[in-house]
């Protein structure tokens, strides 16, 4: 799931965090399991120095933070997957987003044997009107066994790559090797004509500077869409 979310209005909102793909699970909803946590873990992050295990039996008062980030300062690593099964079911969670996100994936048991897994972001800040709040792309997954398939399945999803964006094929129109006389303003004045005919990248560069040695204007590359 993607869950972007735009600030339109005034004055600009404060956001402390966000949570996503949160559960509490019980072991006794399968069916078969006599004990709420009578559940074994796979949990991705990194909470100590030592890693703390990766394979964890849940038991009561367990409460591990799993962040995807660097601990004391350089120590780091881990994968962005928690999963949580009984002998009859299981659910993992993680994130699938290519970039690094520092997050942390939360797996805690209260005093009645009930688990819960979320995944979770600090932000901490203001956010401005029309800013975006985007946090990665996360995934819920159900499984029956052990952890084994729903790694495989985050790692081949891992491994696809995104779809190039459209724009990255679009006709570019460049200004270099123009007239060594030519002024922002005959550029700008071009710029509806290049619109009309669909190009939607300009790229501002002049070969002026290389061979009459003369300060020239550089803008950045526009788009015009």
């Amino acid at each position: 799931m993607k869950w972007p979310i735009a600030i339109s209005v005034l004055p600009d909102i404060w956001v402390d965090a966000w949570n996503a793909e949160h559960y509490r699970l019980d072991a006794r909803l399968d069916g078969q399991s006599q004990q709420p946590d009578a559940l074994w873990s796979l949990q991705g992050g990194l909470e100590e120095l030592d890693g703390g295990g990766y394979i964890l039996p849940i038991q009561p008062g367990l409460a591990r933070l799993n962040p995807l980030g660097t601990v004391a300062g350089s120590h780091g690593g881990g994968f962005p997957m928690v999963d949580a099964w009984s002998r009859y079911a299981g659910l993992a969670i993680g994130h699938v987003d290519p970039r690094h996100q520092a997050v942390s994936m939360p797996v805690s048991t209260d005093a009645t044997g009930i688990t819960t897994i979320e995944i979770h972001g600090d932000v901490g800040r203001a956010l401005t009107a029309g800013e975006i709040l985007a946090p990665p792309v996360t995934c819920t997954l159900l499984h029956s066994g052990d952890f084994f398939d729903p790694v495989a399945l985050l790692a081949r999803r891992r491994q696809e790559p995104p779809a190039p964006a459209e724009t990255l094929f679009a006709p570019v129109w460049e200004t270099a090797g123009c007239d060594p006389g030519i002024t922002p303003e005959h550029i700008l004045s071009t710029l509806p004509a290049l619109h009309d005919l669909g190009i939607g990248w300009v790229f501002f560069q002049s070969s002026a500077d290389a061979v009459h040695r003369r300060p020239v204007f550089r803008l950045p590359r526009i788009s015009l869409w």
